[in-house]
């Protein structure tokens, strides 16, 4: 049990309760067989892998970065969306690229593979962004470089 699963475990309790969602409900959504899978999560003893996660973060209608602890802020919007898919996108292609697990990867690093992936989901539709959404789309992504750049 690591500090990390704890942390992801009371988010997701604190989420699921907030929504008056039971264990049950979660562990069906989330194709567990039984509640005690949802149990061992929240109580941190149980690691969630990271396509568990995203399923669980629309469920409880939130981010993967809320439930992780990167953001106090639960609420979800399209860039969120845009973030979790580039940054599972990202996870998987450096995995197969690199051959190692990105959770070990220099946080700095994923956040610049996240961002050129969130480029790339942008200029492949074309349709679905305005300008005007994709000039808030980069305004974020420098605003979210600044902050980190300063811790």
């Amino acid at each position: 049990m690591s500090d990390a699963d704890v942390k992801i475990g009371k988010r997701i309790k604190e989420r699921r309760e907030y929504l008056g969602i039971s264990q049950e409900e979660l562990a069906k959504y989330l194709g567990y067989k039984y509640q005690t899978g949802i149990n061992k999560i929240e109580s941190g003893t149980n690691h969630i892998s990271y396509n568990k996660l995203v399923e669980a973060a629309k469920v409880l209608d939130t981010t993967v970065n809320y439930l992780t602890g990167e953001t106090d802020n639960p609420k979800r919007t399209q860039v969120n969306d845009i973030e979790d898919a580039a940054y599972f996108k990202s996870r998987k292609a450096a995995k197969k690229m690199l051959g190692f697990d990105p959770d070990k990867m220099n946080k700095m690093y994923m956040r610049t593979a996240i961002d050129d992936e969130i480029v790339s989901i942008v200029d492949d539709n074309p349709g679905i962004f305005t300008e005007e959404s994709k000039e808030m789309i980069i305004a974020l992504m420098k605003q979210r470089l600044e902050i980190d750049s300063k811790k």
